[in-house]
This record gives C-alpha cells, sequence and structure tokens, in this order.
C-alpha cells in the first residue's frame, strides 16, 4: 500500500482501507487488480492504463491509497516526476506474495524450451539467495534516481529527534560519571567514618578502668615487675593512673590503701634485710684480714 504523508486515518492493510471506503488506485489488468477485484468485489477500485498514474493519483487526492508491487514503487519512490516533494510513503502490510519469471513456452520434447526455463530459474535463484540480484536492483536504481527520499527523510527524522529533546548516550554519559563518582565518594566515607569509630572505641575500651579485683591483681604484678628491674611502659602508667583515680572514689579505698600500705612495708623490709647482708659480709672479710681464719672460725663456733 502506498499512501499520502500523514493520512488522516491510520491503514494497515487493504482490509482497512476498503471499509473506511477509501478509492484505491491500481494498475490496470495486473495481477492486483485481479487479486483486488475478486476479494473486495464492493471496493472503490479506480483502474490506471499508466503505472505513474496510479501514484500521481494518491498526489493529486483522487485515491486514498494505491496498491502496487515493491519493485514499482522502489522506482517511483525515487522518480521527481512522481513523487518530487516526497509526499508519499509505504504503509500497512504485504497485501499479498506473487512469484515472477520468464514467460517460456512449455516444450519438453522438440526444443527443449522447458529445460532452458528451468535453468534460469536454477541460477536466479542462486543470484537471489547470494544478494546479487538485490545489489544489481540497487545499482540501478541509484543510475536511474532523480531524487534521494531515503536520505532526507532519514535527515528529516534526525532533526525531529534533536528537535524533540531527546538525550542519547553521549549526552547522558557525563550524568552517569557524575554518578559514579558520587557513589565512590560515598562508599569511601562510609569506610572511613567506620574505620574512625571503630579505633575511637577500642581506644576507650584500652584506657577505660578495670574492675576493682582485677586493677589489685594488675598492679600487683606490676610491682613484681618492678622489683625485678623491669621497665615501666605507658600502658602500666595508663593502668596505674586508672587505679590511682579509682581506688578513692569506691566503697573499699581503705582495703586498697592497706594493701599499698603492706605493699610499700615489704619492700622496705626486704631493702632493709638486704643492706644488713651487706654489712655482716663487709665485717666477716674485715675479722678475716686483721685476726685470721682461725679467728673468724673461733667466733663462728661459738655462735
Amino acid at each position: 500500500l502506498v499512501a499520502a504523508n500523514a493520512p488522516q486515518q491510520q491503514i494497515n492493510s487493504v482490509k482497512d482501507a476498503v471499509q473506511r471506503q477509501l478509492n484505491i488506485c491500481v494498475f490496470e489488468s495486473t495481477q492486483a487488480d485481479e487479486a483486488l477485484t475478486s476479494e473486495y468485489p464492493n471496493a472503490k477500485i479506480i483502474r490506471k492504463k499508466l503505472e505513474d498514474e496510479v501514484y500521481l493519483g494518491v498526489v493529486s487526492g483522487e485515491c486514498g491509497v494505491a496498491v502496487v508491487t515493491m519493485s514499482s514503487w522502489r522506482y517511483y519512490e525515487r522518480d521527481a516526476e512522481v513523487n518530487g516533494g516526497c509526499h508519499l510513503d509505504w504503509v500497512g502490510r504485504t497485501y499479498m506474495f506473487v512469484s515472477a519469471g520468464f514467460t517460456t513456452t512449455l516444450d519438453s520434447g522438440t526444443l527443449c524450451t522447458s529445460l532452458i526455463r528451468d535453468v534460469l530459474n536454477l541460477h536466479l535463484m542462486r543470484m537471489k539467495e547470494e544478494g546479487v540480484l538485490d545489489k544489481a536492483w540497487d545499482n540501478h536504481l541509484k543510475r536511474t534516481e532523480s531524487i534521494d527520499c531515503v536520505s532526507r527523510k532519514e535527515d528529516s527524522a534526525s532533526v525531529m529527534d534533536t528537535m524533540s529533546g531527546q538525550l542519547d548516550l553521549s549526552d547522558m554519559g557525563g550524568i552517569f560519571l557524575f554518578h559514579v563518582v558520587l557513589s565512590v565518594a560515598a562508599l569511601l566515607a562510609a569506610l572511613i567514618g567506620k574505620g574512625y569509630r571503630w579505633k575511637k572505641k577500642r581506644d576507650e575500651k584500652l584506657k577505660a578502668p578495670l574492675p576493682l579485683d582485677g586493677r589489685i591483681e594488675v598492679i600487683q604484678r606490676r610491682e613484681t615487675q618492678l622489683t625485678r628491674g623491669s621497665t615501666r611502659t605507658n600502658d602500666d602508667w595508663i593502668e596505674n593512673e586508672n587505679f590511682t583515680k579509682a581506688k578513692n572514689a569506691g566503697p573499699l579505698s581503705q582495703m586498697v590503701k592497706e594493701i599499698d600500705q603492706l605493699t610499700q612495708d615489704h619492700g622496705n623490709q626486704t631493702a632493709t634485710m638486704e643492706e644488713m647482708n651487706a654489712n655482716i659480709a663487709t665485717l666477716m672479710n674485715l675479722l678475716n684480714e686483721t685476726h685470721g681464719s682461725a679467728y673468724l672460725n673461733e667466733i663462728q663456733g661459738s655462735a
């Protein structure tokens, strides 16, 4: 079906045109004319004696649609005298498929005309499958065309898309990139915040005072290490500071003070005993030097 651009009524088939009682132009005495007359006897068919008059009838408004062959349409679509303003369009669905070929005499015995026909059909079918015929037909149309409505309609469609304000992928690329950058920044901020909160919680846990029993045990263990010559670390100072702040505020502060005093007295007694042992050793060495080992043995035996 061929109709003028933007028809008032949408037409998708010959049946639609018949039901809307549109005038249908057709090339006289062709297979299309016979098929329409047979299937739609009440259709408003306007027969034209020349093929170009079929299209001119649609352009002038005499016919609402025209029923033509595909090869005919592809030729007259590029004819400036028929479709100079590119007003015609192919609309609707294909009405019917009809095969065609060379007209030959049925002769299978005398001159073998049927054999020649079959050989031609075989080669033409192979050329059709390989696309040779379509390419040759396109080249012929390009050589004979006087107007290129196909390119003009594509340019018009491109202009209409631009004017419609629709964005393509290149226009949306910046927006997608902006969203990706923001998503990555938000993810990094969330990870950094989570790490900072975890570190803060860990530091608070390390600086938090131990329970009373645990702090007493830690202090006693630290004091034992100090008497053995170990050094005090930063954690030791934190533990002692926490313990000192907490021991004066709890209900058992007096007991803690007494434990501290006993620990201090034990340390003092240990230092005094070590000093006395050193003095006795010095005195024994002096007696050994002045009176001899015999005198020293006598004193130790009497003791």
